[in-house]
């Protein structure tokens, strides 16, 4: 199946779409959103063979930044009177 070798799991909801131009490597790391969509977190060139720590961190803090927004800000936040 040809999904599953351009995407690959990498951690939890956490996805990475392959492709190379060239003799350059990159990687999307990407998610399933509620309400069929695509989120596309992070995007790097690859230069070792296992996804750095650091870009994860970066696509899973921008995960959680997106999923919380989605359910709007806290009572107390931006203006509002707690």
């Amino acid at each position: 199946m040809l999904y599953s070798t351009l995407v690959q799991r990498i951690l939890g909801k956490l996805r990475e779409l392959r492709t190379q131009y060239g003799k350059n490597h990159y990687r999307v790391l990407h998610f399933g959103a509620p309400g069929r969509t695509f989120v596309l977190l992070h995007a790097f060139t690859k230069r070792v063979p296992v996804t750095p720590e650091r870009e994860i961190a970066l696509a899973e803090r921008r995960m959680v930044a997106y999923l919380e927004g989605r359910r709007g800000p806290a009572k107390g936040e931006h203006g509002h009177e707690a």
